[in-house]
């Protein structure tokens, strides 16, 4: 009877909406302060419902404000991220080089909803003057800064397990850490993703696709490659653990381009002869995942850790006989993703890529200017201050395996701010 009639009251006050809202809100307030003397509601119950009450009010103008927009605008989402950052940078050779300078990254992203089976979506993003990077730095007098397509493409999905994206994309195909691609470049080409639940603890997944590398109408052999992806993602019944398993496998049109490619590392640490590269570049990737979730959960520590991982991957090219393997093996702790207040993660990881293991034109631009032919550890600390903005420390030591033993320290401290 009670609930009924509490029930009875919510509705009556919603209708009062209708009315202006300063009549509305005195009303309400009145009308509530009157049940609390009669002792049908008590100080908290009136509390909830004046929450409830703002609750859906706040609901049913969005919806209304959202109704009264064009279909397309209905079904675009707008995201975007800022980060600004201080890297400083020292390389130990004969140029003895001390570097500090300030960088930002701005990106906005749209995607828009065509129909239930597909969706377009593009980026903007700052100019880094190449694929492996979106930063832009403080210089030049405050010249006004470019902005560039990052990335701009259409997905049909017809079945909830396939999907087919064509277009300037995001990386479509899963990498354990960054041995081989820079997370900024946005490969062009057609993909074909599967994700298939073969079991109830067990997904089956395979990423395929193929990319154009450059074009010339004078050249009727554009490089290009494929890549095919099989693998497996296997929990628990509980969620407490899981592992991630993939092989990658890249296949270059001849082998590898007929010249070197645009925004290879400078200078390039390939093995070439006279601006065409020695060898073939059809590598293997394996990469794999392991983590477990709250393992310390009984312990009640003073800070939580909600996920300890480790994770790897390796490389080999099986055309030079030697300085044609690659691997990275790392490990983190704390939250998956920091994207809260008080979340946090701390990661490293080691790695060692051959002279000749990979193309010298996709590796992680912040470690030793994006070279193969380099190794070391990178460590990263992330802390969120807020609801999506975070402080990160990223901390580089890299040198070359065989050329000269210059040894380089990058340090970055990033502001975070994703909306």
């Amino acid at each position: 009877m009670r609930k009924s009639f509490i029930g009875l009251l919510i509705f009556g006050m919603i209708g009062l909406w209708s009315v202006p809202p300063g009549f509305a809100s005195t009303s309400v307030d009145a009308l509530m302060a009157k049940l609390v003397e009669k002792g049908i509601l008590t100080d908290k119950e009136v509390r909830d419902l004046k929450e409830e009450i703002a609750s859906d009010e706040k609901l049913i103008r969005e919806e209304g404000y959202k109704q009264g927009l064009p279909a397309w605008i209905q079904n675009t989402n707008i995201k975007g991220d800022f980060r600004l950052r201080h890297e400083y940078s020292k390389r130990n050779d004969s140029s003895d080089q001390d570097r500090s300078r300030g960088r930002i990254r701005y990106r906005l992203g749209f995607e828009t909803k065509i129909n239930d089976q597909t969706r377009v979506a593009a980026g903007l993003a700052s100019n880094g003057g190449n694929p492996r990077s979106t930063n832009q730095t403080f210089t030049d007098a405050f010249a006004k800064s470019a902005i560039n397509l990052d990335y701009a493409y259409a997905e049909f999905k017809p079945y909830s397990w396939l999907a087919l994206t064509g277009g300037k994309m995001k990386i479509p195909f899963w990498e354990a850490g960054d041995l081989l691609w820079d997370t900024d470049i946005t490969p062009e080409g057609g993909a074909i993703n599967l994700n298939m639940n073969t079991l109830p603890n067990l997904m089956t997944f395979f990423n395929m696709g193929v990319f154009i590398l450059d074009e010339s109408a004078a050249d009727q052999t554009d490089p290009y490659f494929f890549v095919f992806e099989p693998g497996v993602q296997l929990k628990t019944s509980d969620e407490k653990a899981d592992l991630k398993l993939a092989l990658a496998y890249y296949s270059f049109s001849h082998g590898a381009p007929k010249s070197m490619l645009d925004n290879r590392s400078s200078p390039t640490t390939n093995s070439v002869t006279g601006g065409r590269y020695d060898f073939k570049y059809d590598s293997f990737n394996p990469n794999v995942e392991f983590g477990i979730n709250n393992l310390f959960e009984s312990f009640h520590l003073p800070i939580p850790i909600p996920r300890i991982a480790v994770f790897g991957e390796y490389v080999n090219n099986p055309a030079p006989n030697d300085n044609n393997t690659g691997w990275l093996a790392g490990a983190y702790m704390g939250d998956k993703k920091v994207s809260g207040p008080g979340q946090w993660q701390v990661k490293g990881s080691y790695r060692s890529l051959g002279k000749d293991a990979w193309l010298d034109a996709f590796p992680d631009s912040d470690f030793y200017g994006g070279a193969t032919d380099v190794k070391g550890y990178e460590t990263i600390f992330e802390y969120g201050l807020n609801k999506n903005a975070s402080i990160a420390l990223d901390y580089y030591r890299t040198q070359r395996i065989k050329a000269e033993k210059a040894v380089e320290t990058v340090l970055q401290t990033d502001f975070n701010f994703k909306f």
